[in-house]
């Protein structure tokens, strides 16, 4: 209580001196303060360089030393490997002639073999081309023999026409004269018929013999006259077919000698006409040319001479403005240099004048800086080494601001101690007992092997406080004028930097805090309110996961959650509250930065023990890392992960569409892993249940650090998990997480570019063909 009532006694002495002093210097109290912190933020950062320049060359002889150590190893096995090399080479030397000697039968049979084929086809050849010529021989004569046949059965067959047109004739002629001598008896019946009825019976034989010698007298001489007309009508038709033809082809002659002797004519004439109509158009051509070349010249005689003309007159006029020009600009000038020099003389007056004032006032300055300044740098020591100082501008921020705001310093103590004061340690119930729990150091691809480290952990509690004030979105809980936080009440170093929101400052475990006044009272509730409730790993491994040791006790089920609106403003953390409310609390939303009333507050302690932030990043220690196996499993449980089936994704998580972008060179790191067969997620693209499917299918992950690997929570067993993170942070949580849940961690050492007071905002690059390398292995270890 004493120191609370010394700084309680300086704030109010503080508060006073700021009061009395008038507003115009609260300017330079602002200035000076920055001034400091900037200056404690160097040097604190020169002490850091210092302390990371020894640790550097403390590092660099044990390296040096270890080198040596594994070059003398080195040393020793290459000699040894060297030893089997060489008998190996002499045996495989040994070997290969005996192959090559074999190799060469080999080739000298093949040869062998070969020729033979080559003759065995050769005459293969000549026999096939043989039998070829014998077939072709054969057809031809074939062919011959048919032709023969086919003319002796042509010559047979028409020798037996013929001979059958000869018998038809021979018949024919026959009957003709039978038909002749038939039909003379016919003639001589009817006429000796005729004679015996006539008055000429007497002479019967007479008559008769005269008829039959007149009648064939007269038949005779009509058979000469028709055969003889009928040789002469086809002699003369015979003759004037063969006068015709002649007469035809001597005219067919005559007509293609007439007509190409016209065409020879018509030729010649068109030729000659050609030749007439170039010898006219040429000349025509030839005398446009000159009509129109001598009408250029005429046109351009005219053109240079109007020419000539014109440039006579433009330059007239040219050279009378040139002059009118030059009159005038002599005018300006004179006019410009007379002002000038008038305006120098008045200038330089006023600047002797100003030069006289500015080094007198320099001279003035100069003597009280100097006489002053010992004094001066003195107290600026004086106010950079004092921690109070950060104490009177936070009161003097608060009585400037007004409306409401109150600055009060509250002493820090833990749960459990808070209880053994009040002695109601009843309301104080421990779920898990401190035990030994494990770190994982993971081995980095090609630089280090895996580490397993154990430390033993606080208790597991839940605690009903009566009359508790808390503030949205930070770490505040405030019991009868005390801060509670176990972190920073066990922490003997001062390591842990609770400073956020309402926290200004901490000294000697004495926080002060600006708040305002409560905004509202609830009866009761479950705390899981936190600082980091925007960040993904501490919501869900920090905050909700505390939910399930309350559920443990029955007479809590149906007290309602508090928790920041940011976790019911973004729909991936409604959806993990959601899943691990089982019970179905009723859920009350706390604005950030307001103060609000609870009568009775249910808090679950801490399963994770590892701080938000420390006040100098090279402090960090392996023992920070730990937590509780429960916790991995009350998640795991509470959302249902991935039936146990094989995994077949591989998954490189992206961090392209996030603000921080720490690996400087991901797009060919994402390229690299794209061409060895990894499938590119983008977590913040996904919904809760999403990720957990996703996390759940996966063989293997490799992801930039960062909250989007929380969810190795959700794989399966024999995972492989890379996380892209520099050695140099000493960061083993996730390492943690998965050796805890049987899974493999496999990580990539990555090269600090970059470098910032928080281990979080610094930039790092990876080598790309030591990223080609790890792909290759994950991909050996994956078959």
């Amino acid at each position: 209580m004493g120191r609370i009532a010394v700084i309680r006694a300086l704030a109010f002495i503080s508060s006073i001196i700021g009061r009395v002093i008038a507003l115009p210097f609260v300017v330079l109290f602002h200035i000076a303060r920055f001034v400091v912190r900037g200056i404690r933020e160097l040097r604190r950062i020169s002490l850091e360089k210092k302390a990371d320049k020894r640790k550097r060359k403390r590092e660099q002889k044990e390296l040096r030393q270890k080198r040596r150590e594994e070059k003398r190893q080195k040393r020793k096995e290459e000699a040894l490997k060297k030893k089997e090399y060489k008998e190996k080479r002499k045996e495989e030397i040994l070997e290969q002639k005996k192959l090559r000697k074999e190799q060469k039968q080999l080739r000298k049979e093949q040869k062998k073999l070969r020729k033979e084929q080559k003759l065995l086809e050769s005459e293969q050849r000549k026999l096939i081309k043989e039998q070829k010529r014998k077939e072709a021989v054969e057809r031809r004569k074939a062919k011959q023999e048919n032709k023969r046949l086919l003319k002796e059965e042509k010559l047979k067959i028409r020798q037996a026409r013929l001979h059958d047109k000869a018998v038809e004739r021979e018949a024919k002629r026959k009957k003709r004269e039978e038909e002749q001598i038939a039909r003379i008896k016919r003639w001589e019946a009817s006429w000796t018929e005729r004679f015996a009825n006539s008055s000429l019976k007497g002479n019967n034989s007479l008559w008769a013999v005269i008829f039959r010698k007149i009648y064939w007298g007269c038949h005779w001489i009509l058979q000469k006259g028709y055969w003889g007309s009928h040789w002469l009508f086809r002699k003369i038709y015979w003759g004037c077919h063969w006068i015709l033809q002649k007469g035809y082809w001597g005219c067919h002659w005559v007509y293609r000698k007439v007509y190409w002797g016209c065409r020879w004519v018509l030729q010649k004439g068109y030729w000659g006409c050609h030749w007439l109509f170039r010898k006219v158009y040429w000349g025509c051509h030839w005398l446009f040319r000159k009509l129109y070349w001598g009408c250029r010249y005429i046109v351009q005689k005219g053109y240079w001479v109007c020419h000539g003309i014109w440039q006579k007159v433009y330059w007239k006029c040219r050279i009378f403005v040139e002059k009118i020009y030059w009159k005038v600009r002599t005018l300006y000038q004179k006019c410009y240099w007379k002002v000038r020099t008038i305006f120098e003389k008045i200038y330089w007056k006023i600047h002797g004048w100003f030069n006289k004032v500015y080094w007198k006032l320099r001279g003035y300055y100069n003597k009280v800086y100097w006489v002053y300044y010992a004094k001066s740098r003195q107290l600026y020591n004086a106010l950079t080494k004092n921690e109070y100082m950060d104490l009177f501008f936070v009161f003097l921020r608060g009585y400037l601001k007004k409306g409401g705001m109150q600055t009060q310093c509250l002493a820090i103590i833990g749960v459990k101690e808070y209880f053994e004061k009040q002695k109601s340690i009843s309301e104080y119930q421990v779920i898990e007992a401190g035990t030994e729990r494990v770190v994982c150091l993971p081995d980095f691809f090609e630089k280090s092997e895996e580490q397993i480290e154990k430390y033993n952990s606080p208790d597991i509690y839940v605690a009903s406080i009566e009359n508790v004030d808390l503030i949205g979105a930070s770490n505040v809980i405030i019991a009868n004028d005390k801060l509670l936080n176990d972190a920073v009440a066990d922490d003997k170093e001062q390591r842990i930097d609770i400073r956020y929101s309402a926290i200004k400052k901490v000294i000697n475990k004495v926080a002060v805090i600006e708040d305002y006044d409560v905004e509202d009272v609830f009866e009761k509730g479950i705390y899981l309110v936190g600082a980091a409730s925007f960040n993904y790993y501490h919501l869900v491994v920090e905050i909700l996961s505390r939910l399930t040791f309350v559920d443990y006790l029955e007479e809590y089920r149906e007290y309602p959650i508090l928790v920041d609106e940011v976790v019911m403003r973004i729909p991936q953390f409604k959806s993990a509250l959601d899943c691990i409310n089982r019970y179905n609390h009723p859920i009350i939303v706390v604005e950030k930065e307001k103060k609000y009333h609870v009568e009775k507050l249910v808090l679950p302690s801490s399963n994770v023990w590892m701080p938000t932030n420390l006040y100098n990043r090279n402090d960090i220690r392996v023992d920070d890392f730990l937590i509780a196996d429960s916790v991995l499993h009350n998640i795991r449980n509470a959302v249902g992960v991935w039936e146990e089936r094989e995994p077949w994704r591989k998954i490189f998580i992206s961090r392209k569409n996030t603000q921080a972008v720490r690996l400087s060179n991901e797009t060919k790191v994402r390229q690299i892993f794209a061409e060895n067969g990894f499938e590119i997620v983008y977590t913040e693209e996904m919904t809760f249940r999403q990720q957990i499917e996703c996390f759940g299918q996966a063989k293997c992950i490799v992801a930039t650090s960062g909250a989007a690997l929380t969810n190795t929570i959700f794989c399966q067993k024999s995972a492989i998990i890379g996380c892209i993170i520099p050695s140099e942070h000493r960061f083993y949580m996730y390492s943690t997480i998965a050796y805890l849940l049987g899974l493999k961690p496999l990580f990539l050492d990555a090269k600090i570019t970059d470098k910032t007071a928080y281990a979080a905002a610094d930039t790092f690059v990876l080598d790309e063909g030591y990223v080609k390398r790890y792909a290759k292995r994950i991909n050996n270890m994956l078959k």
